[in-house]
């Protein structure tokens, strides 16, 4: 075990080694777990069925976080719109550098996070206010109106005050009918993401075409009624609308953005900084107040920390065990408490023919070496932040389903939305905890012998944040402890190796892999397409364990070796495509809660404990107004709701000089 996190961290063995006996108890008796529950506003945009159990530790976390408040732990969520004063630029962060800001032809996530500054959806999501937080509701976006001419055919009316960047080669020319039109081209035939909307590239996806009924009007032709068709149109990841000069390559749309957003990229000096400026040609609410925001590429945390609490950075990626410290060593700071995110990472398998991991008992062998509790409280420094008089919010992710989807998730630790029908059984729930007595009883019928040789790729780069290394480390530890697997551990390049012979790789690998999005559905707007994309056999995300058996990816990563599916798969997939179909919303409820018991024996992937398990802080600088206020959808605060951030300029020359 040498090397690995564990082995370093400054903590008993004890509290390391807690074996069968926390890992049996379950949430209810274990002393790291807070008091669970979404926030109020969460669980009734979700179900006005909701248990008794669940209301209670809403009101008890509601209870919380008015004493925190009170106290002066966390920060009054108020839009201060009405004071705002405009100008100054903000000191940001780039943690992750993309490799460029191509949406449309992105083969990363990055381009989407960091162009949607810039290139805008068709669609919104209606942001939340203050202490609601949003629901998911759709509003206008470059559409502002739409209606449906029929179960398969949607009419989008696009803003007239919608204008292009005023730099050449676009020079404010008006945003129209025809730009959706070749957005959708260019994203049909060249978007990693395709196969989710395309019918072209997925018989199962539900766009056939999208024709300009005339400058201001854009018809949607569905193969299929597509009840989801609306938050489709408002997901930042996917369909972003791009001017005609970027598809014919005026300018080079992956290093140069051109939109109508409220912001503009104004220089880009690679891992130096990201410098974006006030659009001045920008609509309606999405007007800035800032003149701009300048974000540094900083890789190493211990320098962003140290520039954010010397105020040379204004909001922080404080790692959640460093939040309190940093909190009583500059008692101004602002602190935030985010609602568990719609997330879900985790291990998968590689499943070469002759693999070991084509066992299932194999599988759950490996889920029950980790303690996702420890995990929790690690990573999230439950213990300290409860014992300080914080408040504290923890679950487990079910298969499949991030336990940010509140009531969509069935909860291992039978605590919360007890009230459905579709529970897990006391030996599915045991699969989820610690139990090293009874892995090595699984692995010794799936024919695996006390420590097993087992090659591990993680990325050691910070792609995914600098904590995801360090959880690729807990696991091997994990993993290690009791002498049930000898782990190989490799890193793999993100770029050159990671995601074309991993990520991509439809389990064409030896060993696991612990990698994001791996362990399930989490991000994508609606549950039943986040199942359609990342579980379904022939899906367009995280083609592994769940996703071999023929399906190629249509892209630069296209894996010519397909790999048959685990047992199982096709019942999988027929209950997903049923899920997908079904318009209403308590069956459509009901089906998902099911497919989690009806799989979660079959394990096909392995659930983290981290992240998105727990209701995360946040710091920032007082003086960056509004930083509270709005609340997205999915996506980061920073991002589409930046324009709403204002500079308290005398407030930040009284704290930084």
């Amino acid at each position: 075990m040498s090397g690995n996190y564990w082995s370093r961290r400054p903590i008993s063995r004890r509290a390391v080694v807690r074996g069968s006996a926390l890992g049996m108890m379950g949430l209810g008796g274990a002393a790291l777990i807070g008091c669970g529950g979404g926030d109020e506003a969460e669980v009734a945009a979700t179900s006005s069925g909701s248990s008794a159990a669940t209301a209670a530790a809403t009101q008890a976390l509601v209870a919380q976080q008015a004493a925190a408040t009170e106290t002066g732990i966390l920060t009054t969520r108020v839009d201060t719109s009405a004071q705002a004063t405009r100008g100054g630029i903000f000191k940001g962060i780039t943690q992750a550098e993309p490799e460029q800001v191509d949406p449309l032809q992105a083969t990363s996530y990055k381009a989407a996070y960091y162009s949607r500054y810039a290139y805008q959806t068709l669609l919104e999501f209606e942001p939340g206010l203050n202490d609601q937080t949003a629901k998911g509701n759709v509003q206008g976006g470059l559409a502002e109106s739409w209606e449906f001419a029929d179960n398969t055919t949607l009419i989008l009316n696009l803003r007239k005050d919608a204008k292009w960047d005023p730099r050449p080669p676009t020079n404010s020319r008006p945003f129209v009918a025809e730009d959706v039109v070749q957005s959708w081209k260019k994203f049909e035939s060249t978007s990693n993401s395709a196969a989710d909307l395309a019918n072209s590239r997925s018989d199962d996806a539900p766009i056939i075409d999208m024709v300009a009924v005339d400058d201001h009007t854009v018809k949607i032709s569905m193969a299929f009624s597509f009840g989801d068709i609306l938050a489709a149109m408002a997901y930042s990841r996917w369909f972003m609308i791009q001017p005609q000069e970027a598809i014919a390559e005026k300018y080079n749309p992956r290093d140069e953005i051109r939109g109508t957003g409220p912001w503009m990229l104004d220089s880009w000096d690679r891992s130096v900084a990201m410098r974006w400026r006030a659009n001045p040609n920008a609509w309606g609410s999405n007007k800035p107040f800032m003149d701009g925001f300048d974000n540094p590429v900083i890789d190493e945390y211990a320098q962003r920390q140290a520039q954010f609490k010397a105020g040379q950075l204004w909001w922080s990626q404080t790692r959640q065990e460093d939040i309190i410290s940093t909190k009583e060593e500059i008692p101004e700071l602002d602190v935030w408490q985010n609602p568990v995110e719609k997330g879900n990472w985790g291990i998968a398998f590689g499943l070469k023919p002759g693999s070991i991991w084509r066992d299932q008992r194999a599988r759950q062998a490996l889920s029950m070496l980790i303690d996702r509790e420890l995990i929790n409280d690690t990573f999230y420094d439950l213990t300290t932040f409860r014992d300080k008089g914080w408040p504290t919010k923890a679950r487990i992710h079910g298969m499949g389903i991030s336990s940010g989807y509140n009531d969509y998730w069935v909860d291992p630790a039978a605590k919360e939305f007890m009230d459905y029908g579709q529970q897990y059984t006391a030996a599915q729930s045991k699969l989820y905890y610690r139990n090293p007595e009874e892995a090595a009883k699984l692995m010794s019928a799936a024919g695996m012998e006390q420590g097993y040789e087992l090659p591990m790729k993680w990325i050691s780069t910070t792609e995914y944040g600098s904590t995801f290394p360090r959880v690729g480390e807990a696991y091997q530890g994990f993993f290690e402890q009791d002498g049930h697997f000898k782990i190989q551990a490799e890193h793999p390049d993100y770029k050159t190796d990671y995601l074309p012979h991993y990520y991509y790789g439809s389990g064409d690998f030896d060993g696991i892999i612990w990698a994001a999005k791996q362990g399930g559905a989490g991000g994508l707007p609606f549950v039943s397409q986040t199942m359609f994309a990342d579980l379904y056999s022939q899906g367009t995300r995280q083609h592994v364990a769940y996703t071999p058996g023929g399906n190629q990816h249509k892209n630069e990563y296209k894996n010519p070796v397909e790999v048959d599916a685990i047992e199982g798969t096709s019942a999988s997939d027929a209950a997903i495509l049923a899920i997908r179909g079904e318009t209403d919303q308590e069956t459509q409820l009901a089906m998902i809660r099911q497919w989690q018991v009806d799989n979660v024996e079959r394990m096909p992937c392995i659930p983290s404990g981290w992240p998105y398990a727990v209701a995360p802080y946040a710091l920032s600088w007082p003086f960056t107004k509004n930083w509270g206020s709005p609340r997205d959808h999915l996506e980061y605060e920073e991002q589409q709701r930046f324009s709403k951030v204002w500079i308290d300029e005398p407030l930040r020359k009284q704290l930084l000089g």
